[in-house]
């Protein structure tokens, strides 16, 4: 209306002057050729009584209609050649996270871990694109050479190593773990003592094969200096074995649990005794790695800095194998008998 009013005295000039008044204006709107209206041979009676102003108006609108339509023409082409979006991003591009029943009943899940001598077994805890990230990580890890053989497992009972850290990647580990901050108030929460953070000892990758005769019965060594703010981990990757991991409580109650795919363990240094059973013909594959409130190292710490042997390593040695393209690991224990 304000522009109307505005350009209302071409009125005056009768109708013929408004004509082109509103021809410049669709000229000015790059639409004159296309919208404006062919002149009558001889306006009608009617026509030309019509107040001048409502021409005006008409040919305004209809370049407001033209405008429009382009950019819905624009807009639709733009759209057409544009990569498709999802609407969350890839497991590899989202924070790592974990399930929002990990972190419910926080206060309680404290309680159950000091009632169990802290110990805490937990089970759906990553969330599901940051979970889906960790099994694509460790199957590309078993046929990399981004694993250092750990030289004190013996690739039958045992058989894995730590997982190197000189490649920057979204899938790193690392990353979905180290890097992982609601893992890592979960675990302050629960623990009571502060706050922690992910240890300068990297993590490990290991597998209890099908001829696993499992772990004795031990409590985790302190690795730190301080025991109550020293936590071990073990993240269960897959376990289609009858393999169970028994702990005994603060009463020295039993407890036994065949761990899941995406269970997490915490356990105190120096705390919950626990042992590991055998396989009996299947596996199961485990993430290992610790939480530190305090980063002074106790004397046990350094027995475990170094980690050099040869190609006679028997964990090395299957490490190898497992590596070769479409090598079925099950079938390579009794290589270690020759």
């Amino acid at each position: 209306p304000g522009l109307v009013s505005a350009l209302g005295g071409f009125a005056a000039e009768g109708p013929s002057p408004l004509t082109g008044a509103a021809t410049r204006i669709l000229d000015a709107l790059g639409v004159a050729s296309d919208l404006a209206p062919a002149a009558p041979a001889q306006p009608t009676a009617a026509a030309a009584a019509a107040p001048p102003v409502d021409e005006l108006r008409d040919a305004l609108q209809r370049g407001r209609h033209a405008i429009s339509q382009a950019r819905v023409d624009v807009v639709a082409q733009v759209a057409q050649d544009a990569p498709v979006a999802t609407d969350r991003p890839s497991a590899a591009e989202a924070e790592p996270g974990v399930g929002a029943a990990t972190l419910r009943g926080l206060d309680e899940q404290a309680q159950t871990y000091k009632r169990n001598n802290y110990v805490i077994y937990r089970e759906n805890f990553f969330d599901e694109a940051t979970w889906a990230a960790i099994v694509e990580e460790t199957k590309r890890l078993w046929k990399s050479k981004d694993m250092d053989p750990n030289c004190n497992l013996d690739g039958k009972n045992r058989l894995g190593g730590y997982i190197l850290d000189h490649n920057h990647r979204n899938t790193s580990l690392y990353r979905l773990i180290y890097g992982n901050e609601q893992f890592r108030r979960w675990v302050s929460a629960v623990n009571g003592e502060g706050d922690v953070w992910p240890s300068d000892f990297p993590i490990e990758l290991r597998e209890y094969g099908r001829d696993s005769q499992g772990m004795g019965c031990h409590p985790d060594l302190q690795m730190y200096a301080v025991a109550k703010k020293d936590l071990e981990f073990a993240v269960t990757v897959d376990n289609d074995s009858k393999c169970q991991v028994t702990f005994y409580d603060a009463q020295r109650k039993v407890h036994k649990v065949n761990t899941k795919a995406n269970s997490v363990m915490m356990v105190r240094a120096n705390a919950a005794e626990h042992c590991v059973s055998p396989t009996e013909g299947g596996s199961r594959q485990i993430l290992k790695f610790i939480y530190v409130g305090d980063y002074r190292k106790s004397d046990t710490f350094w027995q475990y800095t170094g980690n050099e042997c040869g190609d006679e390593n028997p964990n090395r040695r299957m490490m190898e194998l497992r590596r070769e393209p479409d090598s079925d690991h099950h079938t390579h224990s009794s290589i270690l008998e020759l």
